[in-house]
């Protein structure tokens, strides 16, 4: 009798730990799986152009070719010989989303070029988006602004928004000549994201599961950047502020600084606020002149 309770117990434990074993392979199979959608949440929509803003600003629309498609993006023009900057937006934006940081940068006497990345509003169709694409695109910006509209690299700011603020860092650290980078509400890394949004992944092998890293915090401790302005709400539930002075402590050198704005969110944090719109057009005027 003891020996048979004996082996029932070893079954149920067994039972038990395939459960267990079953369970955890399930969750990162569905991690691996689902991982795209929730880094990329592509829109299609473009709620709004520059015309819509008020006041209205006048602007083009561009179409930036790259493989067998185009780049479609925004171009808002500024008077003589102004520098410009590459607007850079989220996850879960297009073009027509926060176009006031455009407008913003327009009005502190910028060129603005803001674009969508394949799979976002009119570029590229249905493809879905990946950490390699989303480079290649802003790399086709970067090179439509050299090459065909002729700006100098050390004229072009690097703008980037959330995960364009990621975005921003890898062209940052592929043209270190140009004139600025701006990294807003951005974060260290996709690992450490994951991991404080869902505790439970601290469980899961990230390392051998992540196909899209967007390791931005490595790429700033060990490669050279341009002058950097970092940008982060206090208040701010979608990407939490602390990452923001990670990435400015990793950052070296002088020609770095920081703006926490109090109680501000993720995305409509200093719009049209005194202390935004002064420290950017600081940055703006010691990175290009007045």
């Amino acid at each position: 009798m003891e020996h048979k309770n004996i082996t029932r117990r070893k079954r149920r434990i067994r039972t038990v730990l395939c459960l267990l074993l079953a369970s955890y392979l399930a969750i990162g199979a569905y991690f691996w799986s689902t991982q795209e959608h929730a880094i990329f949440k592509p829109l299609k929509k473009i709620a709004q152009t520059p015309a819509d803003l008020e006041p209205s600003l006048p602007y083009e629309d561009v179409e930036i070719p790259i493989e067998q498609s185009a780049v479609h993006g925004f171009w808002l023009p500024a008077s003589g010989d102004a520098p410009v900057a590459i607007y850079l937006h989220g996850q879960d934006a297009t073009i027509g989303k926060n176009l006031e940081h455009a407008q913003c940068l327009n009005e502190l006497g910028c060129n603005v070029l803001v674009i969508d990345y394949r799979g976002f509003g009119a570029t590229f169709g249905t493809m879905t988006p990946s950490e390699s694409s989303v480079y290649l695109d802003a790399e086709a910006a970067w090179d439509y602004l050299t090459t065909t509209r002729g700006f100098a690299p050390e004229h072009i700011l690097i703008y980037g928004h959330s995960l364009g603020g990621a975005i921003a860092i890898e062209l940052a650290t592929r043209h270190p000549d140009a004139g600025g980078l701006v990294a807003e509400s951005s974060f260290t890394a996709v690992k450490p994201m994951a991991q404080w949004k869902f505790a439970a992944t601290y469980l899961l092998p990230l390392d051998l599961l992540l196909r899209h890293r967007f390791d931005s915090i490595e790429k700033i401790r060990n490669k050279t950047i341009p002058p950097v302005l970092f940008v982060h709400g206090t208040a701010d539930s979608k990407v939490p502020c602390f990452m923001c002075e990670k990435l400015y402590d990793a950052a070296s050198g002088p020609n770095k600084d920081m703006l926490l704005i109090k109680n501000g969110e993720h995305a409509n944090h200093g719009l049209g606020q005194t202390t935004y719109r002064a420290k950017m057009s600081d940055f703006i005027n010691r990175c290009f002149g007045p």
